[in-house]
This record gives structure tokens, C-alpha cells and sequence, in this order.
């Protein structure tokens, strides 16, 4: 008798999944940068089993001249950080991207979340969900939304 495979929960926690646009720090100048797959315009995620994995990042600066184009996803995890990042009592909320971002804020807040990235609140950290925190991460997430609107 063969084994079975787990079903579809199989390919949603098996396997790892990604967005395809984030937003980084700038090496230059420390504002925000986005790193975007070109030819991933219409997808919001890439999973490790699609061709969309492994195409290359193009990275532009919000606020510099800063361009690159070539880059890695391996290179991006071991190089650049995260620009939605705020640590709140020793434990960091981050968020690859304000869309991102606004969903997990809406979930603190107790919205269930809707749309695209529907798919990533499955993924969030177990911390930021505790109910006595969740005030406290949802303020660190309205902070770093209104910041970037201010720069």
C-alpha cells in the first residue's frame, strides 16, 4: 500500500510562499525601497514550486537614485532588511510590504482580512495575535503606515 499525501494542506504548508513585491531598506539613503519582479505585474505571490520563484528583483529607491536589477530572492533574504519592522516589547511585527502591513493591521483590529493577501494572514506570528498585545501591534503598525505616508 503506498502512502498518501497530506490533500491541499499539503501545498499551503509544505512549501514555502512569497510576495512579489517588498518593501526594503535603501542601502544608500535608508528609505524605502521597493523590490519588485517585473514580470510578476499581475501575481501577489510566488510559491517555491512556480517558475515565478526564481525570477529576478528589480530594486528602486522611493527616495534616492538607487536602481539594481538582477537580484535574487536568496540575495535579498541575506542582504536586505525589511523597511515595515518595529520592535514592540522584545518581539519585532514586520510586514514584507504596506498592503501587507494594512492586512495585518486589520486583523489586530479584529477585521477579518480580505482580498489577495488573504492567503498570508494564515502566516502570522502567534505573538502578535495574543489578545493582550494586539492593541500594542496594531499602534506599531499604524505608526510605520503613517510614517511612510509622511516621507
Amino acid at each position: 500500500m503506498g502512502v498518501r499525501g497530506s490533500g491541499l494542506t499539503h501545498i499551503r504548508y509544505g512549501h514555502a510562499t512569497r510576495p512579489t513585491e517588498l518593501s526594503l531598506v535603501c542601502p544608500r539613503c535608508a528609505a524605502e525601497m521597493r523590490a519588485t519582479q517585473p514580470s510578476s505585474t499581475t501575481r501577489v505571490s510566488a510559491g517555491d514550486c512556480t517558475a515565478g520563484w526564481n525570477e529576478p528583483w528589480a530594486l528602486a529607491c522611493t527616495a534616492c537614485t538607487y536602481r539594481k536589477r538582477g537580484a535574487t530572492w536568496d540575495e535579498l533574504r541575506e542582504t536586505s532588511a525589511l523597511f515595515y519592522r518595529a520592535d514592540v516589547a522584545g518581539v519585532t511585527l514586520w510586514a514584507w510590504n504596506r498592503a501587507h502591513l494594512t492586512m495585518l493591521l486589520g486583523v489586530l483590529e479584529g477585521h477579518p482580512p480580505a482580498g489577495p493577501l488573504l492567503y498570508f494572514s494564515t502566516y502570522m506570528r502567534r505573538q502578535w495575535l495574543v489578545r493582550t498585545r494586539r492593541a500594542a501591534f496594531a499602534r506599531a503598525a499604524r505608526r510605520m503606515l503613517a510614517g511612510a505616508r509622511a516621507r
